[in-house]
């Protein structure tokens, strides 16, 4: 799902672009912690995929207009938060389609007989 031609969903991209920055900040000083690696790895996965209704988008704004409003609060309580929200939501599974190909490609007419 793409959120940049939706204004009032682009603060989802400022939440997961905060939380990558300060997981490399994190994994920079402790590179053993691969639990909160893979924690913001399903969020950025599920987030991306969850249908996010006018509530859920409002509980997400919630959760980051607190964590701005601590002056950049402690990223791992947001971090925890969202996935506490995002546990009970179903993710939607999308499948690629086949690519097109123009070699199977034929013109087939077919000619009507009033």
């Amino acid at each position: 799902m793409e959120w940049d031609d939706q204004r009032s969903k682009k603060f989802l991209i400022n939440i997961l672009d905060t939380l990558k920055a300060n997981l490399e900040s994190h994994l920079y000083e402790f590179p053993e912690d691969t639990e909160t690696e893979e924690q913001i790895k399903d969020i950025q996965h599920d987030l991306k995929r969850v249908s996010l209704t006018p509530n859920r988008t409002s509980d997400l704004r919630r959760y980051w207009r607190r964590y701005k409003g601590e002056g950049g609060g402690d990223w791992k309580k947001l971090a925890n938060q969202i996935e506490d929200f995002l546990e009970d939501k179903s993710v939607s599974t999308v499948s690629r389609l086949k690519e097109f190909d123009k070699d199977k490609l034929q013109l087939i007419t077919v000619e009507f007989i009033s």
